[in-house]
């Protein structure tokens, strides 16, 4: 295995709280946090104790990709895990054999 496979991939981590975020369980906008845009791009549902999500962003400025999580845990109480941690695009292709 090369070096480089080794090496961790640097990722910007932005620090933020439930606070700065009005409603992150929103799937439908944007939100302003510490003065930049991000967007939503998708949401993704994760094995969690009661119901987690993975929350992909696009911060506007640069385009970079972020992922923040919460989950509604078994007791009804919400989670946010507080910070936003940059993820890169990755696009996988499908071949699929048919026979006619």
């Amino acid at each position: 295995m090369s070096e480089d496979k080794d090496k961790e991939i640097e990722r910007e981590i932005v620090k933020v709280t439930a606070d700065d975020i009005e409603d992150y369980t929103d799937d439908s906008g944007s939100w302003d946090i510490h003065g930049e845009i991000y967007h939503f791009v998708k949401d993704i549902l994760v094995p969690a104790d009661g119901e987690g999500h993975d929350v992909i962003i696009q911060r506007e400025s640069d385009k970079k990709f972020f992922r923040f999580c919460w989950c509604l845990t078994r007791s009804e109480t919400y989670r946010f895990y507080d910070d936003f941690t940059e993820v890169f695009e990755k696009v996988e292709t499908v071949t699929i054999k048919t026979y006619v």
